[in-house]
């Protein structure tokens, strides 16, 4: 089974919202062209899920910036719902769709920076997969989320919208790899979770509010970003489980863990005893017996497992950047050259040079950290 190589983010509901919500836009929107009766926000917004689904079954679909113009307007036409009258509603759609590109009219989700720092740090690519135009791509330059990302793919400039599983084959096709390679992360059942199985992707859904149920068991459910870098860190691990460690071997360590065993469909029998007894007689010829801490050696040479280096420098960070304004515009990538060079990515030149100038103090307090030992040299870049 292959690994994971690379990661999708779905952009709105995941990584960023609509700050305030399309409710108030919506409110604040006919309160400037002095409509005296508004309905609330919340009205507004109960009309949202729905609105999009009709756009949709009509044909609209953002995958231009002009048709971009007439989804939002398709929309915008079912969630005011006869509150404008039609020669105040082109007016209205014109000022909440100007309000999406204000670097004000969008708020970073919960957890979102920590997590993707996270997910970076353990060596994984990532991309942007989501249905939107201009204002969404300039909407992460504004959050300065793009240094996370390798790629952005965006409807308006691919021309392809999710669902399609088109939208997830341009991934694997532009990142080179194979469609059990990528991992699809999204809020929406319908336009992330289903429509990545589908196409062959692993998928995780992050969601509050889970308004279904996924095809596939193996989908993880989480309510929010925070939860996701542990997820990934042991799809990682799995392959070098099984590259390393016969079955048998894996089973001894399952069960010194506390976890299920992995079984083996019983189409022929003498095969698989033949298999396990050659399994065993390999894992027997290990001093006799197997250490509980014999697999956590073989993650900590790789460096992808709590407690390893790349994982402790993350999780202190914030002790070993003293100053606030540094330490939250600067991050810890990855570790190079037999885990003895560390990249730190600096959003600037200016903090880049601020801390070249600790680079001394910032060592010795990396090389005291548990499993940090190793490093020799700090280098810091500029995104």
């Amino acid at each position: 089974m292959p690994g994971i190589k690379v990661i999708s983010f779905d952009l709105t509901g995941t990584l960023l919202k609509p700050s305030p919500s399309i409710g108030d836009m919506c409110a604040e929107a006919m309160r400037e062209l002095g409509v005296a009766e508004i309905p609330s926000p919340g009205i507004f917004n109960s009309r949202r899920g729905a609105a999009q689904r009709i756009a949709q079954t009509n044909g609209f679909s953002p995958i231009s910036e002009k048709h971009s113009r007439e989804y939002w307007r398709s929309m915008l036409w079912e969630i005011f719902a006869g509150a404008c009258s039609n020669e105040i509603f082109p007016k209205a759609v014109e000022l909440v769709y100007k309000r999406l590109a204000e670097p004000s009219g969008w708020e970073i989700m919960p957890n979102v920076v920590p997590a993707l720092s996270a997910i970076r740090f353990l060596g994984v690519k990532t991309v942007v997969l989501s249905n939107g135009d201009s204002r969404w791509k300039k909407a992460l330059a504004d959050k300065k989320l793009l240094p996370f990302f390798d790629e952005i793919f965006i409807s308006s400039e691919t021309g392809i919208a999710k669902p399609a599983p088109a939208a997830f084959e341009n991934i694997c096709l532009k990142m080179k790899i194979r469609r059990g390679e990528l991992l699809h992360i999204g809020d929406s059942l319908a336009e992330d979770i289903v429509p990545a199985l589908a196409f062959g992707a692993e998928a995780i859904w992050v969601t509050q509010r889970p308004n279904g149920v996924p095809p596939d068991d193996s989908v993880a459910i989480k309510d929010s970003l925070d939860e996701v870098p542990a997820i990934i860190r042991e799809k990682l691990i799995e392959p070098l489980k099984k590259k390393l460690f016969s079955r048998g071997a894996r089973n001894l360590m399952a069960n010194l863990r506390g976890l299920p065993e992995e079984r083996e469909a019983q189409i022929f029998p003498s095969a698989i005893r033949k298999r396990q007894a050659a399994d065993d007689a390999g894992y027997a010829s290990i001093a006799g017996f197997v250490r509980p801490n014999i697999l956590e050696g073989v993650l900590k040479k790789h460096g992808i497992f709590s407690g390893s280096a790349q994982s402790t420098i993350l999780e202190n960070w914030e002790k070993l950047v003293a100053r606030k304004d540094l330490r939250e515009r600067s991050t810890p990538r990855e570790l190079r050259d037999a885990m003895t060079t560390l990249i730190v990515s600096c959003q600037d030149a200016t903090v880049r040079q601020e801390l070249t100038f600790e680079t001394g103090k910032l060592l010795r307090k990396i090389r005291a950290l548990p499993h940090c030992g190793k490093v020799k040299k700090i280098t810091f870049s500029v995104e």
